[in-house]
């Protein structure tokens, strides 16, 4: 997998941004630095970002030290997210696959007050009352044009593409891009085009922070015909912008994203490109907002398609009533649950004795049984890996009561097992060894970019498997001690003691689960 690495940091009130395009990229305050950082507590050449295959190492060059997450390093391999500190300057970094397409422009922090402008140096159209009398001052032409650029669209891109076409066929614009909302409140680049051609995913541009906040904020289309001498910031300064224009996508009391367009030359953009832009950006934000609903419903359908397979009924229920939201990638992020190992007792020698095919459609029989206990808990279905299956319960919902479900699931294992017969009188009856242990897990989407697993890692995994190979004797269910703890509901137990479990340096309490106690005390 190609890969590509951005940086961002704030300098002077702009959010900047870097896409790393060389194998080897120098950080410092040095002119002959890839990144230069105008900041006297970062040395000349403070780092370097290399390039290894598809993952990218920093390493520290300075006398002042590097930190990464807090962390002071000498070399590491940066990830997603990571925050870089060099000196007093904090950046942060953005990992994606190189056809990765959408790069924040605009994260808005809340501590950082956008420049006064002087309002007779630039040019505003209010949009809500502009759209009120859009049918007397808009050609019919342009209607037209707008309206078969969404219609003809086959997704939301070639939608945008189409209407920055538009914009460059009647404006004299040399750049422009597409910006959409996000749910954390920032601005996403979601297309970008010059004069000549629409660029590459990595060619970013820079849009004023002001510009953009002044459009959403005030809900108006703004012309700022000096940018120059008007808004001097670096992003302008550095990107030669001569004039620029900026126009909110807006449908009733929502904002969509933004359309932003400049010129670098010589030519201007006046007050009637203005009413041009605020126009288009009118009647393409219905269309961007239908296409934007789409695309969510395609990406649950996605989600639900995916999950549906190992998430209980319950769960499934409230997914398509819209109550619990899934993505098609779900991130990874920190949990408390209830990991469950169950293993078929001497499979090996029934397996060998059945044959593959009747020992496939045995194991069927079993995991379609078992997986009702399961599901019936509201526990989520992890794999099935030859005689073994993984359930764990308190994701991707929490569950408070996590561990009793895990248990009363694991009692209720044991009894239907005795339900699955392989048809020969003389077979012994079936039976599981199952081991049970909560706690802090990493969940989420794991595996390689062409395929990945919702499922769940760490210690707590570990050592629910080693409670099941270790502990559990066939018909038995062992829980760790962490697990018990947790409990609410009273269970019947026959306590092990500390067990040393291989891998592990601690020894882990365990305890055989009996059975489930009634009010009386009785099992």
């Amino acid at each position: 997998m190609n890969t590509k690495c951005e940086l961002r940091w704030t300098e002077l009130g702009e959010v900047r941004r870097v896409v790393l395009r060389e194998a080897i990229s120098l950080l410092g305050r040095d002119h002959d630095c890839t990144l230069l950082l105008r900041d006297t507590t970062v040395s000349r050449h403070h780092a370097l970002i290399r390039r290894v295959g598809s993952t990218w190492h920093i390493e520290d060059k300075s006398h002042n030290g590097l930190k990464v997450n807090g962390e002071k390093i000498r070399a590491e391999e940066l990830r997603d997210g990571d925050e870089l500190s060099l000196g007093s300057q904090t950046l942060y970094v953005c990992i994606t696959s190189s056809d990765e397409s959408r790069t924040t422009i605009l994260a808005r922090p809340p501590s950082e007050p956008r420049p006064k402008l002087d309002s007779s140096q630039f040019h505003t159209v209010h949009v809500p009352n502009f759209r009120k009398k859009l049918s007397t001052t808009v050609s019919c032409e342009l209607f037209f044009e707008v309206n078969e650029v969404i219609q003809s669209a086959r997704d939301l891109t070639e939608m945008l593409d189409g209407v920055l076409g538009l914009l460059f066929e009647s404006l004299p614009a040399d750049r422009g891009i597409v910006a959409l909302t996000e749910p954390g409140g920032g601005l996403v680049q979601r297309l970008s085009r010059t004069r000549v051609k629409q660029s590459s995913s990595a060619e970013v541009l820079l849009p004023p922070s002001t510009i953009m906040e002044i459009a959403i904020d005030e809900r108006r289309a703004v012309l700022i015909p000096d940018a120059l001498r008007t808004l001097p910031t670096d992003s302008v300064i550095d990107q030669g912008v001569n004039t620029a224009l900026c126009a909110p996508l807006i449908t009733d009391e929502d904002v969509h994203g933004i359309i932003y367009l400049d010129t670098t030359g010589q030519v201007e953009l006046r007050p009637k490109h203005l009413e041009r832009l605020a126009a288009v950006a009118v009647l393409s934000s219905a269309g961007i907002r239908q296409m934007r609903l789409r695309d969510e419903m395609d990406r649950q359908r996605r989600a639900f398609d995916r999950f549906s397979s190992y998430l209980p009924p319950t769960f499934i229920d409230l997914v398509e009533r819209g109550v619990i939201v899934l993505s098609d990638e779900m991130e990874l992020r920190e949990a408390e649950v209830s990991v469950l190992f169950a293993d078929l007792v001497g499979s090996t020698e029934l397996f060998e004795r059945l044959g593959p095919v009747e020992a496939g459609r045995l194991i069927n029989r079993v995991f379609d049984r078992l997986s009702e206990e399961i599901w019936r808990e509201d526990g989520t279905l992890d794999k099935y890996v030859g005689d073994e299956l993984v359930a764990f319960f308190g994701a991707p919902v929490p569950q408070s009561d996590h561990a009793d479900r895990a248990v009363r699931a694991g009692i209720a294992l044991q009894a239907a097992i005795g339900e699955v017969s392989t048809g020969n009188s003389s077979d012994p009856p079936l039976s599981l060894r199952i081991g049970i242990q909560s706690g802090a897990v990493v969940v989420g989407d794991i595996g390689s970019v062409r395929y990945r697993d919702y499922t769940v890692v760490g210690d707590t995994v570990n050592t629910a498997k080693r409670l099941q190979v270790q502990c559990a004797s066939s018909g038995e269910l062992v829980i760790g001690g962490a697990t018990r703890e947790r409990l609410r509901d009273r269970f019947d137990f026959s306590e092990l003691g500390h067990i040393e479990l291989r891998g592990r340096e601690e020894s882990c309490e365990a305890f055989v689960v009996l059975g489930r106690l009634t009010e009386g005390g009785a099992g």
